[in-house]
């Protein structure tokens, strides 16, 4: 994957200002409620569903970044770690810290999926493995926020 070093100093947009799917998206759906957020800054109540949302789109980038030619669709949610991160929370560029891929061999031509069947079995194990722990970090997300309401129970994983 690759990695920039942002200068945010030459960041005329800045890290608030940036247009996100989820704002399309709500714009789309309801241009009132989007407005009344974005630019009315009206405080909308946190529902348990939109943390399992985000939990579904971390699972779904956590399996965009492992790739079927290095990890088994078994394997630890662990295996590929975070990469390491230098005091400004950058990718640290020192030599001494071991990046994830680098502990990785390849797996055999036979244990890599060769159809789009296989593919599409693979990216489902995957998913499987990462969405508990997802769920279970945005669950604790979900309740340490002050304007939650509804019950995490109500919601249904199907």
């Amino acid at each position: 994957m690759p990695v920039n070093s942002l200068d945010f100093s030459n960041d005329s947009v800045g890290p608030f200002n940036r247009l996100s799917a989820s704002q399309v998206i709500l714009y789309e759906g309801c241009n009132r409620q989007w407005f009344y957020e974005k630019a009315l800054k009206f405080k909308i109540p946190q529902v348990p569903v939109m943390y399992v949302g985000k939990a579904v789109e971390e699972a779904f980038c956590r399996v965009l970044m492992e790739s079927p030619f290095l990890i088994s669709s078994a394997a630890h949610r662990e295996t590929m770690q975070p990469t390491p991160l230098d005091d400004n929370g950058r990718p640290s560029t020192s030599n001494e810290l071991m990046y994830p891929a680098e502990h990785l061999l390849p797996l055999e031509p036979h244990e890599r999926p060769q159809t789009l069947n296989e593919l599409r079995t693979w990216a489902s194990s995957r998913i499987n493995v990462h969405a508990e722990h997802c769920l279970e970090q945005q669950r604790i997300q979900w309740e340490k926020h002050v304007r939650r309401v509804g019950d995490w129970q109500s919601v249904n994983y199907q």
